[in-house]
């Protein structure tokens, strides 16, 4: 099995106190790192990168060009950037949007996943600061490329199989 997991390690029970510090804490810095993104997005230039996938599959006419096969194009992102571009027009924040829309959704996973893995507080907030403040996964977050929805997935994968772990293992106490 995958998932033989067993507990080495005995942990106090959490209680009603401990949950709500916890999830005020790592919402708290959900909200920066959300806020840090669209800050960035909206404030940091268009790369070259970004205004050819605009200029090459997402601007045109026809929408058959966006699933034309190409590095530079990630299908998902071109369409969510049509779709975003189409309704709001076309400003930095608009063809960003995809990328955003995966940072929160990279967010939610990874809080979801800190407090599958753990009860401890300590651990639960540098697992989560970790997650969301490495530099590469903060560069992502306004890329407008579609690698921000890729690691979105990937999250959202980990957090799945997680979950399907600790399926076969008690949940954690929660004294009232």
């Amino acid at each position: 099995q995958i998932c033989h997991m067993k507990t080495v390690v005995k942990q106090r029970p959490l209680t009603l106190a401990d949950a709500f510090s916890s999830d005020v804490v790592l919402l708290l810095l959900g909200a920066a790192a959300v806020s840090l993104a669209v800050i960035r997005a909206t404030v940091q230039s268009i790369i070259i990168d970004e205004a050819m996938t605009y200029d090459l599959f997402v601007g045109r006419s026809s929408p058959a060009y966006c699933w034309y096969p190409s590095p530079n194009n990630h299908v998902l992102n071109s369409l969510l950037m049509r779709v975003f571009t189409s309704a709001f027009g076309l400003s930095q924040l608009t063809v960003r949007a995809p990328a955003l829309t995966g940072a929160v959704a990279y967010i939610a996973a990874a809080y979801l996943l800190c407090k599958t893995i753990t009860n401890r507080l300590i651990i639960r907030v540098l697992l989560f600061s970790v997650l969301l403040y490495n530099p590469f996964i903060s560069d992502f977050f306004v890329a407008a490329r579609g690698y921000s929805l890729a690691t979105a997935f990937l999250m959202w994968a980990i957090v799945f199989a997680a979950w399907s772990c600790s399926a076969s293992m008690e949940p954690p106490n929660v004294e009232r």
